[in-house]
């Protein structure tokens, strides 16, 4: 009997053992995993900063562009505005040149392609550091929540306010009849009744209040994106 209760003792013990290295076991693969999975996850992780960095930098050169390209254009609206303020002597072929170009602008949109990516497929979670979380979704809210709404209204009143400028250009036979292709009146041109046109002085207004619309929004998109290329780098250097 005595014997009997050695034996199953003893079984007992072999079977604890085999229980507390059967758990440790499969803690130690738990264990394994997970430090495969977290390794996974940076190296993700970091792939995705990366392209939201690339992202970023393109916005930037985008926005610069359209900055510069803006320049002559932007000019020429400020031209036009100070010729209806000034009494100063306007050749007709300026007023045309400042006509044809003061219409032009370029208004880009960031890039937004990874961002996008990340949070419609909920790997956003894999960006550890909840700032950089709330800034990438803050950078894409205030643009589309913000800037596109009004960027949409204020394109839509440049539109207008040059197309008045060109129809009050026309009244006073500024153009050619084949400047942008349609035909105008073939009246003989009048300088100085055209500059001293109330509705041609008050859309040229409109017009460059627009572009200097225009720029801030340029400014103001290249400056955000600026600011969070910089943080995520800050984060990708600390790793």
């Amino acid at each position: 009997m005595r014997a009997t209760r050695l034996l199953l003792g003893m079984k007992w013990q072999y079977a604890l053992g085999e229980v507390i290295l059967i758990v440790i076991g499969v803690t130690a693969a738990l264990a394994v995993d997970e430090w495969r999975e977290n390794i996974e996850n940076t190296n993700v992780e970091a792939a995705f900063l990366n392209q939201l960095v690339a992202d970023l930098q393109e916005t930037e050169n985008v926005f610069a562009k359209a900055v510069a390209v803006s320049v002559v254009p932007d000019d020429a609206a400020r031209k036009l505005l100070r010729a209806f303020e000034n009494d100063e002597l306007v050749e007709l072929e300026t007023i045309r040149q400042i006509l044809s170009i003061s219409g032009r602008y370029s208004n880009p949109i960031p890039r937004f392609e990874t961002a996008d990516s990340l949070i419609s497929s909920g790997n956003l979670r894999l960006i550890r550091d909840p700032t950089i979380r709330s800034e990438i979704i803050r950078f894409l809210n205030d643009y589309r929540d913000g800037w596109v709404v009004q960027l949409s209204q204020m394109e839509a009143e440049h539109r207008i306010a040059y197309r008045q400028v060109l129809d009050r250009a026309a009244v006073y036979g500024i153009f050619r009849e084949d400047v942008d292709g349609i035909a105008r009146r073939k009246s003989a041109p009048d300088i100085d009744a055209f500059l001293a046109d109330i509705e041609a002085h008050s859309a040229t207004t409109k017009l460059l209040n627009t572009r200097r619309w225009f720029a801030l929004y340029k400014e103001g998109i290249g400056a955000e994106a600026t600011r969070l290329r910089q943080l995520l780098e800050r984060r990708i250097s600390a790793d």
